[in-house]
C-alpha cells in the first residue's frame, strides 16, 4: 500500500453521522461560515460536504415533519474597482 492510499484509507475512516453533520452545518451556516469550513471542521473534502448537505436538504423535505436545512452563502471574491479606476486613469494619463 503506498502512501497515497494511506492517505485515502484516513480520509474514508472518518465517518459522521447524518445527525453530527446536519447539526454542524446548520451550526456553521447560521454563523456565517462557508462549506469550505464546514468541511474542515468535519475533516472531509468541499465538494463531499457540499453533496451531502444536498443530500440531507432533499431527504429532510420529504421527512414528517418537513425540516428545511439552510444553505450557505456563496464564496465570492471581492473586486477592488478603486484600485483599477487609480491604475486605468494613470495608464491614460501616461498615454496623453
Amino acid at each position: 500500500m503506498n502512501d497515497f492510499n494511506k492517505a485515502e484509507t484516513v480520509e474514508r475512516s472518518a465517518r459522521v453521522t447524518d445527525e453530527d453533520f446536519a447539526l454542524t452545518w446548520i451550526e456553521m451556516i447560521n454563523a456565517g461560515h462557508t462549506v469550505q469550513n464546514v468541511a474542515d471542521k468535519l475533516h472531509m473534502k468541499k465538494s463531499y460536504a457540499q453533496a451531502r448537505s444536498t443530500v440531507i436538504r432533499k431527504a429532510l423535505r420529504t421527512a414528517s415533519p418537513p425540516f428545511e436545512l439552510p444553505f450557505a452563502r456563496r464564496e465570492t471574491k471581492k473586486k477592488d474597482y478603486n484600485s483599477l479606476s487609480v491604475k486605468l486613469n494613470r495608464a491614460l494619463n501616461e498615454i496623453s
